[in-house]
């Protein structure tokens, strides 16, 4: 067994910390001789490494625990051989290296360089798209997310602040709404910055002189900070329904009769369209057949809709189709958007001698 040991033997890796920021980690030394042992640690004269205590005595068969202290000036990754010399002999001397990484807050924006692009949304429509902001660095930062907005819309992020680990990734979801027809251009400035542990900063103040040295140390509360260019567009527009009229003519009780017309979207919008009866015409739904009534009607395209009647009386039957549009397939029809609806287009069908009247309101 050999007379005196060092845990851990060669090499001592510190977390990564920031400038003027201090981590720890402690050294054993082992006296197993029946004498006691002197040591004494050469100085790091950039003070960037610090043992606390610098020399002592270690009694027989007992050991002592060195506390060292990392507290970097600058950024970059340290590489320091700590000298040991044992019984004031300095062919005694024993080298443990000092391995310590200071850094920056580095993040980035997962598939996004400087700009988020939104697609074309109506006026008054929020739409969301998500990001991913990956903590880069090897240390943990906070995070503030603030819209800057303009007059053209609004850009709200959730969540807006945040603490990050390293290495950690973060789901973010901005969302954009225009308020006016035409370009809209807003910007997302992400602020990040340092954490600093103070229960860290309470090791080794049991040395003399430490709280004095540590009073004259100001701490780095330097912020990064990084924009993010949000583009998108808000439109208006019309559901076109063509043709304008349609005819059944007079269908005989017992046979059936089809035709049809096409919605048409000429916006850079993209809806969900949903067609029903309204409700003083539900007993007339045993009578006609739609092949399409709801769906998603994608910008600048047409759909095609039949409409089969086939009469099981005699009568002169009218009745009224409604067609909404909706930004998203979730959102729900109420009474009070029938009746006030921002985007409604109406469609009449006479169904016998009369003719079917389209119109439009908004």
């Amino acid at each position: 067994m050999p007379m005196m040991e060092l845990i851990p033997q060669k090499e001592i890796i510190f977390p990564p910390c920031s400038i003027l920021q201090s981590c720890y980690q402690t050294l054993m030394i082992k006296n197993n001789s029946d004498t006691p042992l002197y040591y004494k640690f050469m100085h790091d004269t950039s003070n960037v490494f610090r043992i606390h205590p610098k020399n002592g005595l270690v009694q027989a068969k007992n050991f002592n625990m060195i506390l060292i202290e990392f507290c970097p000036y600058e950024i970059k990754s340290y590489i320091y051989p700590l000298k040991i010399i044992f019984n004031h002999d300095s062919m005694n001397m024993h080298t443990i290296l000092l391995n310590g990484i200071c850094s920056d807050p580095n993040i980035e924006v997962e598939g996004i360089n400087e700009e988020i692009f939104f697609p074309p949304s109506f006026v008054g429509i929020s739409t969301s798209k998500s990001i991913n902001i990956v903590n880069k660095s090897p240390i943990k930062v906070n995070m503030q997310l603030s819209a800057i907005n303009t007059g053209n819309g609004i850009v709200n992020i959730e969540p807006n602040y945040f603490e990050m680990e390293a290495n950690q990734m973060r789901k973010v979801e901005v969302y954009l709404c225009p308020l006016k027809i035409g370009e809209v251009e807003s910007k997302i400035e992400i602020t990040v910055g340092r954490i600093y542990d103070p229960n860290s900063e309470m090791y080794g103040i049991y040395n003399p002189g430490f709280i004095t040295d540590r009073n004259r140390i100001k701490a780095d509360k330097r912020m990064y900070k990084k924009n993010i260019k949000v583009i998108g567009k808000g439109n208006d527009g019309d559901i076109i329904i063509d043709p304008p009229s349609l005819d059944f003519g007079t269908v005989k009780v017992g046979f059936h009769k089809k035709l049809s017309f096409s919605i048409f979207n000429p916006t850079l919008c993209n809806f969900f369209i949903k067609m029903f009866l309204e409700e003083e015409d539900k007993g007339y739904e045993s009578v006609i057949d739609l092949d399409f009534r709801e769906g998603i009607l994608n910008s600048l395209c047409k759909k095609d809709v039949n409409i089969t009647f086939h009469p099981n009386n005699r009568s002169n039957i009218e009745l009224k189709i409604s067609l909404f549009a909706l930004e998203n397939k979730t959102d729900k029809i109420t009474q009070n958007m029938i009746s006030s609806a921002n985007f409604e287009s109406i469609i009449f069908v006479q169904l016998g001698n009369k003719d079917l009247i389209n119109s439009c309101r908004f």
